[in-house]
């Protein structure tokens, strides 16, 4: 395929998701210059939901905002012929979510604290940026999960996907539930507003799986189990899952997934320095050799995000679930009487017709 699209022109598709596609394209200008991206259009099913549009420009604004190595870069954002599209830096790798599946087993522990270290990095950037002001954003991204992270051939992590990010003072909408359910952080799936420590939480989960092989929190039967995990903080030690696993590390787990935000750790880099301690990092040279040899081909194909992003507009709970039977309940209750008043109207005798009025005399007959 080879569409044009503005000054774009597009290649083939190499990513789908929820949100949007994913487009292999290059960026055509006049005297030969052209650049390789990859290029983000919403889904019009998306567009005509004015939430989940609001998500996608979310992405956009943020990101913008941020220039770090180890964070997907935005290039150009804007609406062509009537598709929202976001042009974005080309990551030729696969995302965490699928180096994970085709691994198979845990990470050697040098790779994921690599993976995990370069994170902090550019979560600590995200934390920490300023305006133009000078002003502290307090950006949070609120969606740290495997889906979101780009590994590229080169062995760099990168965050993608920041269309939930908020800053502080947009985080404060109590009772929203946004993310992946088996990386939401407590106070996430209770809906109460997120702070950075929040992102920590979601990365200490992804340290506890790259490590172990599992997930601290798998997915239950129904949400509402799923949730009711989460806010309990309730998992298995990762020392009964890796027997072999150093207390230092498992010290490192245990602290990023405290119950309450104050016992984490104070910042990404706090986090960051206590792993290198640790887990001495393998280096970009080692992840890279990780990657090519569980992932061959340059480019990802599939889906963007292999378990999707949920949203909910309060928490769940079974009460709520069992009172939503009530509209239900009353609306069959009044189509039942609304039943019986006519079956009543149609088979009640109907009192006789009254006599009819004597007809007129007849007009006189002119002379």
């Amino acid at each position: 395929m080879a569409t044009s699209f503005g000054p774009y022109r597009l290649l083939r598709r190499i990513a789908h998701g929820g949100m949007g596609e994913v487009y292999l394209a290059v960026l055509e200008r006049s005297g030969g210059f052209s650049k390789t991206v990859a290029l983000k259009m919403m889904l019009p099913t998306v567009a005509s939901k004015p939430t989940l549009a609001e998500l996608f420009e979310s992405e956009a604004s943020v990101a913008a905002m941020l220039n770090h190595p180890n964070i997907v870069q935005i290039f150009d954002h804007g609406t062509i012929e009537g598709n929202t599209f976001i042009s974005m830096e080309l990551v030729e790798g696969p995302d965490l979510s699928s180096l994970v599946e085709k691994s198979r087993a845990p990470f050697p522990p040098e790779v994921a604290g690599e993976i995990v270290i370069q994170l902090c990095r550019g979560l600590s950037h995200a934390h920490e940026r300023k305006d133009l002001h000078g002003r502290r954003m307090g950006i949070v991204h609120g969606d740290v999960s495997p889906p979101n992270i780009l590994i590229s051939q080169d062995g760099q992590a990168k965050l993608a996907d920041f269309g939930l990010a908020r800053g502080k003072t947009l985080a404060a909408a109590e009772g929203l539930i946004t993310g992946k359910y088996s990386y939401m952080s407590p106070e996430q799936a209770r809906g109460s507003a997120l702070t950075e420590k929040s992102d920590l939480y979601s990365l200490g989960l992804i340290l506890y799986e790259l490590l172990t092989g599992a997930r601290a929190f798998p997915l239950r039967e129904t949400p509402t189990e799923t949730l009711e995990a989460l806010r309990k903080a309730d998992y298995p030690p990762a020392k009964s899952l890796l027997p072999d696993l150093p207390e230092a590390v498992c010290s490192i787990i245990d602290r990023a997934l405290r119950v309450s935000p104050r016992d984490r750790f104070e910042t990404a880099a706090a986090m960051s320095a206590a792993l290198t301690k640790a887990v001495p990092p393998g280096g970009p040279e080692k992840l890279s050799e990780f990657v090519r040899q569980h992932t061959p081909e340059s480019i990802p194909t599939g889906k963007l995000a292999p378990e999707p992003t949920e949203m909910a507009a309060v928490p769940i709970s079974p009460k709520l679930q069992k009172r939503r039977w009530l509209p239900i309940l009353s609306a069959l209750f009044a189509i039942a009487w609304a039943a019986v008043l006519a079956w009543w109207a149609l088979h009640t005798p109907q009192p006789p017709p009254a006599h009819p009025a004597p007809p007129p005399p007849p007009d006189p007959t002119p002379p």
